[in-house]
């Protein structure tokens, strides 16, 4: 399941053979408590990420920090869907590092937990290149 797709993506990014990975989508898989380990796998060294789906995979705030980690160090990040997760308390840290992240284009965070919207707002205020932002029933 998940672990291994951390496994395997941190073991691809140390042997080099992996410097970029242009989509990730793993919605809808119960991945639960490996999301924070699959988000450390894609922080490795070297690697960077331009789409990541993780619609539905039962992340919870233990994610948040690991999220916000992966915004912060991945500027080629281009798409992100967190869209049905639970990630109510994590959401400042996320806000934080969104605010570092000019590239991000598209962003689902459709019923995550978000409640105010406002932090996620001033977040990304400077970011003239996102276009489509889904707060559905947040």
């Amino acid at each position: 399941g998940g672990m291994a797709l951390a496994e395997a993506i941190q073991a691809g990014a140390r042997d080099g053979s992996w410097t970029a990975l242009r989509a990730l989508h793993v919605s809808r898989n119960k991945l639960f408590n490996c999301v924070p380990e699959l988000l450390a796998a894609l922080r490795s060294k070297g690697l960077s990420v331009m789409e990541l789906g993780l619609s539905e995979v039962h992340a919870s705030n233990n994610a948040g920090a690991a999220l916000a980690a992966l915004l912060v160090g991945n500027r080629h990040l281009r798409y992100l869907d967190v869209s049905g997760n639970l990630l109510t308390s994590a959401w400042e840290r996320v806000c934080e590092s969104l605010e570092d992240n000019p590239a991000l284009q598209v962003l689902d965070v459709s019923r995550s937990g978000l409640g105010d919207a406002r932090r996620l707002f001033r977040a990304l205020a400077p970011n003239l290149a996102l276009k489509p932002l889904d707060v559905s029933r947040c």
